[in-house]
Order: C-alpha cells, then structure tokens, then sequence
C-alpha cells in the first residue's frame, strides 16, 4: 500500500512505499487532492484540464483507494520525521553513551501513549517514524509499534 502525502505548504507531494519515500513536485499532490474531491465537478473539471497527468497517476496506482492513502497536510511547516524514545532500558553499559542508561533502568512510555503518538503522527502526514531508547528493541512492545506505523503508511527506523 501507498500513502501519498501532499503538502502545500512546502509545494510537495511525498510517495511513502514499503522501501521508503520519494518527493513529487507539488502538482502531483494538487492533482490528487481534486480527484479525492467529494463534488464530481471538481473530479470532472481536474480530469479535463490534467489529462495525462491523471493518465500516469492511475498507472502508477496513485489514485487507486486500494492501493494508496491520501494525506493532505493542512499545517506549515510540515513535520516528516519523528524521533519517539520509547523506553531507558538497555543491554549494555557503555562508557559514551550520553543517556546513562543500563538493563535496570525500567523507565518507557505506556503502549497506549505510543500508538496514540503514531495516530498523531499519521494525522499529522508524518513520512518516517524514529522509535529510539535506550534500546527500542527491548521493549516488549516494539513489533506493535513497527506494524501500526507501517499499516499507516509510516516509515519505521530503529
């Protein structure tokens, strides 16, 4: 599945696919919001004057609602990347690490806080999902959080 992020305010269309995301000039997403309109003549009217650009986004399943998710950023500056420290735990104790963290240390956000964090981040068109700690993958958690954010469309990075 595809999720298309456009945002007007940085004139930018973003494709997030399962190998990660690509930026379209900001026509492609004006584009694509008209043909999402709820009133048909404004679906008719963009499939009259754009032709061939709706031509080549059907073909690139950019306007399928199966294939894709349409995100439309109503807010400057758009946020993209979001850094989420899930829990303090970690394996190891090393002696550069800034964050002082060690196996003992119990300290993470609650499951709930997290998924309503990347509800927030979906709704925001947030294109990649940073989930840091200590370590993430520790956390009972982590495999929940990876699969809401990619079912959103989010690119996930440990």
């Amino acid at each position: 599945m595809k999720r298309i992020v456009w945002d007007p305010s940085g004139d930018a269309t973003h494709v997030v696919e399962k190998g990660g995301f690509r930026t379209l000039s900001g026509q492609v997403g004006h584009i694509l919001d008209e043909l999402r309109h709820p009133d048909p003549r404004v679906r008719a009217a963009t499939m009259e004057a754009y032709p061939a650009a709706v031509r080549a986004l059907e073909r690139a399943k950019l306007t399928s609602e199966t294939d894709c998710r349409h995100v439309r950023v109503e807010r400057a500056p758009h946020l993209k990347r979001v850094q989420v420290e899930i829990g303090a735990r970690c394996n190891l104790r090393c002696s550069y690490c800034f964050s002082s963290r060690g196996p003992e240390d119990g300290r993470r956000l609650s499951r709930q806080s997290v998924l309503e964090l990347i509800e927030e981040c979906d709704r925001l068109g947030v294109l990649g999902l940073d989930l840091t700690g200590g370590e993430p993958l520790l956390d009972p958690d982590w495999e929940l959080y990876v699969i809401a954010a990619r079912s959103a469309g989010i690119a996930v990075f440990l």
